[in-house]
């Protein structure tokens, strides 16, 4: 394991990695090395702004996946976030190749994770219905747009929506598998409770 310290800003890999791309977009304030898609995310600041940036080919702790496979699947989601451009959803300002590895930098959203793995969940759970029904209403004009663009919402859950408490404001975060009409299947088992898939799949 390697630990490295960027700006001040620590986390962990499994083998060392050249992050000197990183200061061409300002300084690292946080980074998001939890997840399990092999991804790693930086949030930076420069004079004019905050991004987001999204990295494929670094050998993260939790990846379920090999780092080739991380960095194809990275560069598949670059055309669905173009394709499917909206006000709700995290804009996509570059993408390109970088030293053994893949980036795409987002605009950056003060907002946090609906997710029941965050801390802000409680959050969630304790706003006004009316709030509620507002989240809900942007999340079905989203996907009334999804539909709209021919594509299929895969992989949609409460850990894809973001939300900013203080102007109310929703934003869809995540659309990786999303795919274009028509979809078949070749996963098996997806993702998810099986309250939510069909008796076929229980088992």
């Amino acid at each position: 394991m390697v630990e490295k310290n960027i700006d001040g800003v620590s986390f962990e890999l499994k083998e060392d990695f050249d992050f000197s791309f990183l200061s061409q977009y300002g300084k690292v304030f946080t980074v998001f090395d939890k997840q399990d898609s092999g991804y790693l995310c930086f949030g930076v600041q420069n004079e004019n702004n905050k991004l987001f940036l999204k990295m494929a080919g670094a050998a993260t702790l939790r990846s379920s996946i090999t780092k080739e496979t991380a960095i194809e699947r990275l560069k598949s989601t670059v055309s669905i976030y173009k394709d499917l451009r909206h006000p709700k959803l995290i804009e996509i300002i570059e993408h390109k190749e970088i030293n053994q590895g893949y980036l795409t930098v987002f605009e950056w959203f003060e907002g946090e994770c609906m997710g029941r793995q965050y801390d802000s969940f409680d959050k969630f759970v304790n706003l006004q219905l009316e709030e509620k029904m507002d989240m809900y209403q942007d999340i079905l004009n989203f996907h009334q747009h999804v539909n709209e663009r021919e594509y299929i919402a895969i992989d949609f859950y409460d850990g894809c929506i973001m939300y900013q408490f203080s102007s109310c404001q929703t934003m869809i975060c995540d659309i990786e598998f999303y795919s274009k009409k028509p979809v078949m299947n070749t996963l098996g088992r997806m993702w998810g409770s099986s309250r939510y898939m069909s008796l076929k799949n229980f088992n």
